[in-house]
């Protein structure tokens, strides 16, 4: 059997050498009900596709939504989340980053998912480790945008393949903006800091 078709798949979301991935997780309605940001899943996805993200993590439900529904016609991957897991959210904070990356990878896992330890050279060190691509994740909301763009810039200079976020993006006062400057610093762009 051939896996042809999933490595074309993600290296849709995970582009080349020098691309780094935006994936917005749009799936937190299952879990924690209508937050603020999730009020109008399809008005959000049209704008998370206008932004041209790499993909976005939806429920099986939100697919079916998108799936039914005319959206622009430059739409970002789609990735179904299937379980809800968390129990090794934490890890990464005590100092077992590298574990639980490890496990994924000796499970099989295409790209890993993970909490970012906090400051680029530790986050380095868990990238380095890991022999497959591996996104950093947001967590809850910062408090402000400029504190997601610094967990921005400490992953790109961690050497990671990407960010995976949510509510730091669907709950940003100026969503478009916000992306926009993500997408610069992933591209290696410089984008001034402001005040957190």
């Amino acid at each position: 059997m051939s896996d042809c078709g999933k490595k074309v798949r993600l290296l849709r979301v995970l582009g080349g050498v020098n691309h780094r991935a935006l994936v917005v997780a749009f799936d937190h309605a299952l879990v924690l009900g209508p937050i603020h940001g999730t009020e109008n899943p399809l008005a959000q996805i049209c704008h998370f596709a206008e932004a041209q993200v790499d993909a976005l993590l939806l429920n099986l439900g939100l697919i079916r939504q998108f799936a039914n529904t005319r959206l622009p016609r430059l739409l970002p991957s789609i990735i179904a989340r299937i379980d809800w897991t968390s129990m090794w959210s934490a890890a990464s904070n005590n100092g077992h980053g590298d574990l639980h990356t490890r496990m994924a990878v000796e499970l099989g896992a295409d790209a890993i998912k993970t909490d970012y330890s906090g400051d680029p050279a530790s986050m380095r060190s868990v990238v380095d480790d890991c022999p497959i691509s591996m996104l950093v994740l947001g967590g809850s909301r910062q408090a402000s945008d400029a504190g997601a763009l610094e967990v921005v810039r400490g992953a790109v200079a961690a050497g990671a393949a990407g960010v995976f976020f949510g509510r730091n993006i669907f709950q940003a006062p100026n969503m478009g903006s916000f992306l926009q400057q993500a997408r610069a610093i992933l591209q290696g762009v410089e984008v001034p800091q402001t005040r957190r």
